[in-house]
């Protein structure tokens, strides 16, 4: 069995955060202008926040990495313990057989 890929990686991950982040905000923006006769925020108010969020999604995105990394390490001990399985049932398998084998041999004397 070979580990599973993940079809996603933690910078396109990032990207995309980076991309909704940016158009949640765009969307907000225009929401309140158009919505109520609320000015829009300016870039400078607008600063902070995103920077705040863009730091969750890095923490995020930091997280996401760990699992990843926790995920093929259990699949490769998975895939261990399975051909581990295999090499016990074999073996036993043979024990049953050796062991009909001499009760065989046993019954004839």
């Amino acid at each position: 069995m070979s580990t599973k890929k993940f079809p996603y990686s933690s910078n396109k991950v990032t990207n995309h955060l980076k991309i909704s982040l940016l158009e949640a905000a765009i969307e907000h923006m225009c929401s309140v202008s158009f919505s109520s006769g609320v000015k829009k925020p300016s870039l400078q108010e607008l600063t902070l926040p995103l920077q705040v969020l863009l730091g969750e999604n890095n923490d995020l995105v930091e997280r996401l990495g760990i699992a990843e990394s926790n995920v093929e390490k259990l699949s490769r001990e998975v895939t261990v313990e399975r051909l581990e399985k295999e090499i016990m049932a074999d073996a036993i398998k043979k024990m049953v057989k050796e062991h009909k084998v001499t009760v065989n041999k046993m019954a004839e004397e």
